[in-house]
């Protein structure tokens, strides 16, 4: 049935699985391609979602997720010191930039600091207008900075 932890567990197996198969075709395209943008674009995102995924685990550990959490941020600078600076005349160094932006703030949200993250996602949204990842996480951004700002009033 629907509450069956049986069940559920074995959804959950699986799901760990397809994601220890994703990390391990992104850990073997970027042993591969190390300096291709979109690989390391996508493992940085990989590396947010697998944060996220500790955030909700009993018990799961805490150096693993300041590791994940650090490589992901390593990941994201790196594209950002390289295409940042030809953003304005590059479309492609804009969406890797933006994009960077968006994993940073995103990042910025899980360690509890929303107001780097509107800032970086901002940045993003004013580089990949078009992404809608961009206005979703900014909406998303915005509502933890001012839940926070209220928090601090009180």
């Amino acid at each position: 049935g629907l509450f069956d932890d049986t069940r559920a567990d074995g959804q959950l197996a699986r799901a760990d699985a397809v994601l220890e198969q994703a990390f391990a075709l992104v850990d073997a395209r970027l042993q591969h391609a190390p300096d291709d943008p979109y690989t390391r674009l996508l493992a940085g995102f990989l590396r947010k979602n697998q944060v996220q995924h500790l955030d909700r685990t009993v018990g799961a550990d805490a150096d693993v997720r300041g590791e994940t959490l650090t490589l992901a941020k390593r990941l994201f600078a790196t594209l950002l010191a390289e295409h940042e600076p030809r953003a304005d005349t590059s479309d492609k160094a804009a969406f890797y930039a933006g994009h960077a932006h968006l994993g940073l703030g995103n990042l910025a949200l899980l360690e509890g600091d929303p107001e780097r993250a509107v800032a970086h996602i901002e940045r993003g949204a004013a580089l990949c207008p078009d992404a809608p990842a961009m206005a979703n996480d900014l909406a998303i951004a915005r509502r933890e900075r001012e839940r926070a700002r209220r928090q601090a009033a009180s």
